[in-house]
């Protein structure tokens, strides 16, 4: 395997991680339009981010510890 390969299998899963993550965090945009007020709408915005929360725990974890995976 050449050196080009190695470097896009090493980057491909951590790059996929993040634009998931970012595309997850996309629906809890909808928490703006349903009219609450500011502390509602910021628990329901947290609520809807738990699932991002976690994936970026294991993109960290992933990332810092890569023998883990391995």
């Amino acid at each position: 395997m050449n050196t080009r390969t190695k470097r896009v299998l090493f980057w491909a899963p951590k790059i996929l991680c993040i634009l998931f993550a970012a595309f997850a965090s996309l629906f809890a945009l909808d928490v703006f339009d349903l009219g609450m007020g500011f502390g509602k709408t910021m628990f329901a915005l947290l609520m809807h981010l738990i699932p991002v929360f976690g994936i970026i725990i294991v993109l960290i974890i992933a990332w810092r510890w890569e023998e883990v995976w391995s």
